[in-house]
């Protein structure tokens, strides 16, 4: 489970995490225990039943409301290091409004803290020593905001309110999604989009446009609010709604039509259209064939971005992986491709690389994480306590900080004027730079010491060790919980891809020694008329990864097929044979060969 967003709240029951890919950490301390974990699910403080988890579980999901389970119920299940458990699944009945739980078998004694309005899932992961680790509310499977754990943190309880589950997942008429798109689509572009259940997300990220929407909560199929949803983006395609969303925008289009539709029926659900932006794009790209071609900002933020000749295909042709790790790509056009890194990504460096077709390129990034504790969250009045904010950016190469810059698509350098007006953003041979601030945003509440606001411009001397710290004290003027608002974004010049293990971008300048492709050897044949497009099979949905061509003469496309399942289908662009692949989720994959005639 880890952070995402772009801010960090600490309060009594809520935190809220929004950080630069960060890492958001709780440090406590707790003895050993060795026994098995234990969940007493209580109606009002009364307990109904107590589950005993299985052995070696290190994290525990409940959901309340939602399919399969009773009406206006609940489920949960047991994993380990992320992975449900077998037969580890449980359900509980619409009595049920606490949860009590320890890894370590105690039976929990702590007043539950109650759920916000937004949340219908909630996530608690633990050590093997017993010491509970995050805990984390959620909404429809997506990180909400961050359960405090504090103290020797071997118990915790929650409370959610029946009819606020109910809302979510139970018998809510609307739920909000959105689509994300790149705010530079142009007409004659093909472009990607992606559709989300967190909005909100993306609403400072200068580059992006959101679309939002509300779809019938019963729409879904699953705790995944998009699974059972396909979306027409005026194509006539219906492309599932949890998979990169691609269309080919017309040369005289102004925008592009939205409908949402639950699989299997042909009425939308919800409709708009994004608007299409004209004219030329100030975003310069060149496409020489080189892995210099391809840039990239090199301290990874939430949301990040590599600019450079794509295709535009997030779904059939663009892969972006760190360290051999598949990443979502958010939104995509032929010159930027949008994306998040994957969950629990380490502190410090690795590798990004970018594929799309012949194009290949490499980078080097660091991930950068803030952590923000307080030794407590509640405070009588006239009570104070300590608090710490440290930035964690592991090992940073020279050349980095050397070179300042900002990548103004993924910066909102206009909040941040607002936020620290006094601070300046590096320019080229300048050197690079990590901004801190800090804000107590319950001033009525508490004061902070040695500031109510500090912002700080760290540079390469700040972070002998890796981290810069920055500590206080919170001083209670009145009895309650408190917010603290924390924020580090970083001012470093992008830098250019280079050559991967697996060569240079096909065309560049000169031969390149290259190692021999391992051939592939068909799983299967078909035929197809240039210029045709022909459908190959259907899929299961929970069968089906991917599609990719291995030929530019042959277009490959998947989509919602009638009925159910993702229709798989290809298109010559020439005659001759070519080969495509479909992944699946397990197995090997179909390699087909493809015989292209003329009509």
């Amino acid at each position: 489970m880890k952070p995402s967003r772009r801010r960090l709240t600490i309060a009594l029951t809520i935190l809220t995490a929004s950080l630069l890919c960060a890492s958001v950490m709780f440090v406590t301390l707790a003895q050993k225990g060795a026994r098995r974990p234990i969940l007493i699910l209580t109606q009002n403080g009364q307990v109904v039943v107590k589950i005993i988890g299985p052995k070696g579980a290190t994290d525990v999901h409940v959901v309340w409301g939602g399919p399969g389970v009773p009406e206006g119920g609940g489920f949960g299940y047991w994993t380990k290091n992320n992975q449900e458990m077998p037969k580890s699944r449980f359900q509980f009945g619409a009595n049920i409004n606490d949860i009590h739980f320890s890894p370590t078998g105690r039976v929990p004694r702590l007043p539950p803290i109650p759920a916000p309005p937004e949340a219908n899932d909630v996530e608690i992961g633990w050590e093997e020593d017993g010491r509970i680790t995050e805990a984390w509310w959620t909404r429809d499977g997506q990180q909400l905001a961050a359960i405090p754990v504090t103290g020797d943190a071997q118990e915790l309880s929650v409370q959610f309110n029946r009819q606020r589950g109910q809302s979510t997942q139970g018998t809510a008429t609307n739920q909000l999604v959105g689509l994300v798109y790149d705010k530079d689509s142009r007409p004659g572009d093909r472009v990607s989009a992606s559709l989300t259940t967190d909005p909100k997300k993306y609403e400072n990220i200068p580059a992006l446009g959101v679309v939002e929407m509300k779809v019938p909560a019963n729409s879904a199929a699953s705790t995944n609010s998009l699974q059972g949803l396909v979306v027409d983006l005026g194509d006539g395609r219906q492309q599932p709604a949890n998979q990169p969303l691609t269309v080919q925008i017309g040369q005289n289009s102004t925008s592009i039509p939205v409908k949402v539709i639950q699989e299997g029926n042909t009425q939308p659900v919800a409709q708009s259209s994004v608007p299409i932006t004209q004219g030329q794009s100030n975003i310069t790209v060149t496409n020489t064939g080189k892995p210099s071609d391809f840039t990239t900002p090199p301290v990874c933020l939430n949301t990040s971005v590599i600019h450079g000749p794509l295709s535009g295909d997030a779904g059939t042709s663009t892969r972006i992986m760190v360290d051999n790790q598949t990443v979502n790509i958010v939104a995509e056009t032929p010159r930027s491709a949008y994306f998040e890194l994957p969950a629990k990504t380490p502190v410090g460096l690795h590798t990004l690389t970018v594929q799309d077709g012949a194009h290949r390129a490499q980078f080097p990034i660091v991930n950068m994480a803030l952590v923000m504790k307080a030794d407590q969250l509640q405070l009588q009045r006239g009570q104070s306590t300590n608090y710490s904010a440290t930035v964690q950016i592991g090992q940073v190469p020279d050349s980095v900080w050397q070179n300042g810059g900002v990548t103004p698509e993924v910066v909102n350098t206009a909040r941040l004027a607002k936020l620290a007006p006094g601070f300046h953003v590096p320019n080229a041979g300048e050197p690079g730079a990590i901004l801190l601030s800090i804000e107590n945003a319950s001033r009525d509440t508490v004061s902070v010491k040695p500031s109510d606001q500090v912002t700080r411009a760290l540079h390469k001397e700040d972070f002998p060790n890796g981290q810069f710290t920055i500590s206080g004290t919170i001083q209670s003027k009145q009895t309650g919980g408190f917010v603290l608002n924390g924020l580090a974004e970083a001012f470093f010049a992008p830098v250019q891809g280079h050559q991967t293990e697996g060569g240079v971008i096909s065309g560049g300048p000169g031969p390149v020694a290259q190692p021999t492709p391992t051939p592939l050897t068909p799983t299967d044949t078909t035929s197809g008329e240039v210029c045709k497009w022909v459908n190959y099979k259907t899929y299961r949905v929970d069968e089906f990864k991917r599609v990719d061509s291995k030929d530019k003469d042959l277009e490959v496309r998947h989509e919602s097929a009638h009925g159910g399942g993702t229709a798989v289908s290809f298109h010559c662009k020439a005659a001759g044979t070519f080969i495509f692949v479909v992944t699946k989720d397990s197995g090997n994959p179909d390699v087909v060969s493809v015989t292209c005639t003329q009509p």
